[in-house]
C-alpha cells in the first residue's frame, strides 16, 4: 500500500503477489491490486480481481465501488448499475454509490433518476466534502433541476 502512496508501482505489485502467492484470499491485497490494474488501465484484469473478491465478501464495499468504476470506464453502464445498486442497498450512508448512479443516468440522459441520486448522494457527503468542489457541484446540480 506504501508503495502505491509513493508511486512505485512496480514494487506495490511484487509486494501484493508475494502476499497473494502466501493467501491468494487476501482481500486488501485482491483490492490494492485491483486498484492498481485500473490505475493503469488495464480494465478486464482489474474487473476479474473484483469480481473475485466479491465471489470471496459478496459485500465487500470497497469491490463494489471499484467494480463499479470499472465497469463505467468500459462502457457496461448496465452492469455497473447492477453494481452500484446493489451497494446503494448494502451502504444506504455511503455517498459513493447514488453519486455514480446519478453520474450514470445523466450521462444516459434519464434526469429524473440522476437528480433524485445526486441528491441523495448531497444529503450523504460528510460535512468536510459539502464544502468540496464535489459538493459545490452536487448542490449546484441539486438546484437547477
Amino acid at each position: 500500500v506504501i508503495y502505491i502512496t509513493i508511486g512505485d508501482r512496480k514494487k506495490a505489485k511484487r509486494l501484493l503477489s508475494r502476499l497473494l502467492s502466501i493467501n491468494p484470499n487476501n482481500i486488501n491485497a485482491l483490492n490494492n491490486l485491483g486498484v492498481l490494474y485500473m490505475e493503469e488501465g488495464d480494465l478486464n484484469r482489474a474487473e476479474g480481481i473484483f469480481r473475485r473478491v466479491l465471489e470471496l465478501d459478496p459485500s465487500n464495499r470497497i469491490a463494489l465501488i471499484n467494480l463499479g468504476l470499472v465497469l463505467k470506464r468500459m462502457g457496461k453502464l448496465d452492469e455497473a448499475k447492477k453494481v452500484f445498486q446493489r451497494g446503494y442497498e448494502l451502504y444506504s450512508k455511503d455517498y459513493h454509490f447514488p453519486l455514480n448512479l446519478g453520474i450514470i443516468y445523466y450521462s444516459e440522459g434519464d434526469m429524473e433518476l440522476a437528480y433524485y441520486y445526486f441528491n441523495d448522494a448531497y444529503e450523504k457527503l460528510p460535512k468536510d466534502l459539502k464544502s468540496s468542489d464535489i459538493g459545490f457541484f452536487l448542490k449546484k446540480l441539486v438546484e437547477r433541476y
